[in-house]
């Protein structure tokens, strides 16, 4: 009995084996793939066992793909040919109606498995066809004690009809052993039983469909002998599984009924078995999930921080810290996020993850440690092998972006820092970030680390620190730079200057934290200070002149703060003109929405407000926005004004763009005018205003004051 179970046990491991074997299968699945899954699960049955794969039709007809089969024997066409009368379900093991080969006129019970590999291709069903004449099958009718019989019963669709799966004595039912298990049991002896056990246990038996369960009852019956019964419904195989055994057995010998006990398990072990695999099953399940959640992103399944960290300190170990950590950052994600909305950020940084995975090669790990930063680790400090993949990396996620109708482009900035044993992993991290910062500045690049970068991330966090409170310890104010007419001399306008003197890191320059407020978000609070300071100012000291006042404005603050409403409140608190107020917006406005961003100036000007272009020839615009926006006024690059005056071909290019500016009315500003060669040539190539140090420096509002009393021709009409 001990060597049955265990047979029987061993069974249903490699039919969970082979189970587990498909599921893995990769399409399209071969002969070779299945007769391999045969091999390693079923090669020690080969002697009652046959392994066959069908694909299963539409129409429940069956196209044999491989078999284990020694004769030649034609193969199933149709499910009903394996004793299979119940509705099949995809992955989920199924007894069938045992079935005689005509081949060799045994015996045989197929065990089932279909697996629906893949919705292109049909279903792969799996069949064990167990010989039950074998002396070696762990089923067979000769491991019970005389007197004891077990029924296994199946109920397929068919009302009150049950199919014998399992009889240790078959002849009883139909007296003909050939029709024992090709027809259903006899309606007489579903009636006796389903009187008997409603009578002794207060049930019937389609009660016993409802759920699990086992009850034992004694018959007693007139006329049969008084036997002990013992019945149980398994769900998962629509089976009822029924044993019994003379009360006189019971009385006179204690080990018959430890023998009953048995057999009972014998046949009750099928279900026992796959509540424990289920259970089992659940439980890796369960820490399969918890090992995904510890060490894998949710959103974009890449590595975590977790899992980034403790592979850090196993290369440290194992690899004698010897690796490349490449930080990947996107420019300006936030801007996606904020116009867009959060679910196309999520679907922006799955897209971005999967380029990053798939331009890595096998000895990289891709990690995203959190929002819009990852990291990958590369099994190598070979320069020339990491300078690759970080090109392969930014090409592939400047690559542009449909997502829900939406065409968007990004970039990255991407550091890189060559490990070695004398480094720690948290220091090789804050190495790989100093790189990127470094990238950043200019944008879609990479960066190698050096020494040098460490001193700036230093001064960075400390600016990033003092700034976030720069408002509020009135530690930022302004300056005024006056704008000179070229034909007359007279003050045409002024441009608002932000200035920042931090008590703890001194006075620190424009290019050093506007970039760093533009990053963070900082410049949203910082622009509207200045706007409305440069605004009460005007109000307070200029408003008697016909002066204009140019004030910044960031593509940050246009796309993602209420600009609009924030100039129309305060023009109309100091009841200024809104045609005195000329915003200047560099060119890297042009690289959002186009259709939004016409909009916005459009609204601004309509308004009164007036655009100018600021830094032209330095960034993203050509000659072409001066048609496609409406600008009023274009402010040339110092870069272009430098060297006039000792470059021909820089005089040449900007006669060009000041001819382009005239055809479209535009007002042309030069920027950086300091000796008086330069002003000389800008004045004879017609440019309409000038500003630089030749003139005037930035000039606080009283020295402003100051300056415009003492120019008599402030007033005076200039363009």
């Amino acid at each position: 009995m001990d060597s049955s179970v265990t047979q029987l046990e061993q069974h249903l491991v490699v039919f969970t084996m082979a189970e587990r074997l498909l599921s893995e299968l990769k399409q399209p699945y071969s002969q070779q793939a299945l007769a391999q899954i045969s091999q390693e699960t079923f090669a020690n049955f080969p002697r009652y066992l046959n392994v066959s794969y069908f694909q299963l039709t539409n129409n429940q007809q069956l196209t044999a793909l491989h078999t284990t089969r020694k004769t030649s024997a034609k193969p199933a066409t149709n499910l009903s040919e394996l004793g299979i009368k119940q509705v099949i379900q995809s992955n989920k093991l199924l007894f069938s109606i045992p079935y005689y080969e005509a081949n060799d006129g045994s015996l045989r019970m197929a065990i089932s498995y279909l697996s629906q590999l893949s919705n292109a291709q049909p279903p792969l069903l799996m069949v064990a066809e167990i010989n039950l004449n074998s002396q070696y099958n762990p089923w067979r009718y000769n491991i019970l004690d005389k007197g004891m019989e077990i029924l296994v019963t199946q109920k397929p669709r068919i009302k009150d009809q049950y199919w014998s799966l399992y009889h240790t004595a078959p002849k009883s039912l139909h007296g003909d052993l050939g029709k024992a298990y090709n027809q259903p049991m006899p309606p007489a002896f579903v009636a006796y039983v389903n009187k008997s056990v409603q009578k002794a246990t207060g049930r019937p038996v389609d009660k016993y469909l409802q759920s699990d369960g086992v009850s034992i009852y004694t018959n007693r019956t007139q006329g049969i002998a008084n036997v002990r019964v013992g019945i149980s419904y398994n769900k998962h195989f629509n089976t009822f599984i029924a044993v019994r055994v003379p009360l006189k057995t019971i009385y006179n010998e204690v080990s018959n009924f430890a023998s009953w006990i048995g057999a009972f398990g014998l046949l009750t072990i099928v279900a026992t078995f796959f509540i424990t695999r289920h259970l089992y099953r659940l439980d890796i399940g369960y820490k399969n999930k918890l090992y995904q959640q510890a060490n894998f992103d949710k959103l974009t399944k890449l590595a975590n921080r977790y899992f980034f960290d403790n592979t850090l300190v196993n290369e440290q170990i194992h690899n004698q810290g010897r690796y490349t950590l490449l930080c990947i950052d996107l420019d300006n994600f936030k801007h996606i996020n904020d116009r867009f909305g959060r679910h196309t950020g999520d679907k922006t940084l799955q897209l971005i993850a999967e380029r990053i995975s798939q331009s890595c090669p096998s000895n990289a790990l891709p990690v995203r440690t959190g929002g819009d930063e990852f990291f990958v680790i590369l099994q190598t400090v070979d320069r020339s092998i990491s300078s690759s993949l970080a090109r392969n990396i930014l090409n592939a996620i400047e690559q542009t972006m449909m997502l829900d109708n939406l065409q968007l482009s990004i970039t990255a900035s991407i550091g890189i820092y060559h490990a070695d044993e004398h480094i720690d992993p948290q220091t090789a991290e804050i190495y790989a970030e100093i790189a990127m910062f470094e990238a950043k500045k200019l944008k879609n690049r990479y960066c190698f680390f050096d020494k040098g970068l460490a001193e700036q991330l230093h001064q960075r966090v400390d600016i990033e620190t003092e700034l976030k409170h720069a408002i509020e310890n009135k530690e930022l104010y302004l300056t005024y730079q006056p704008q000179i007419c070229s034909a007359h001399g007279s003050v045409k306008g002024v441009e608002v200057l932000l200035r920042w003197h931090n008590r703890k890191l001194g006075l620190i320059a424009p290019d050093k934290f506007i970039p760093i407020a533009e990053e963070t978000g900082l410049i949203a609070d910082i622009g509207e200070f200045v706007i409305q300071q440069a605004l009460y100012d005007y109000a307070q000291n200029l408003k008697y002149t016909e002066i204009s006042l140019s004030i910044n404005v960031s593509a940050y603050q246009l796309m993602y703060t209420p600009l609009f409403d924030i100039l129309k409140h305060h023009v109309e608190h100091y009841q200024i003109s809104p045609n005195r107020v000329i915003l200047e917006v560099t060119e890297s406005i042009f690289i959002e929405d186009k259709g939004a961003v016409q909009g916005l100036f459009e609204k601004l000007m309509s308004y009164g407000f007036l655009i100018s272009l600021d830094d032209f020839g330095t960034g993203y615009s050509s000659l072409s926005q001066m048609r496609d926006y409406p600008i009023h006024e274009l402010k040339i690059d110092r870069s272009f004004i430098t060297h006039i005056h000792e470059k021909d071909q820089d005089a040449a290019l900007l006669h060009q763009i000041v001819s382009i500016a005239k055809c479209h009315d535009i007002v042309t500003v030069a920027e950086g005018i300091e000796v008086t060669a330069q002003h000389e040539i800008v004045r004879t190539l017609g440019i309409d205003i000038e500003q630089g140090y030749l003139h005037a420096k930035p000039l606080e509002i009283d020295a402003l004051k100051a300056y415009l009393a003492a120019n008599t021709l402030t007033q005076k009409a200039c363009c």
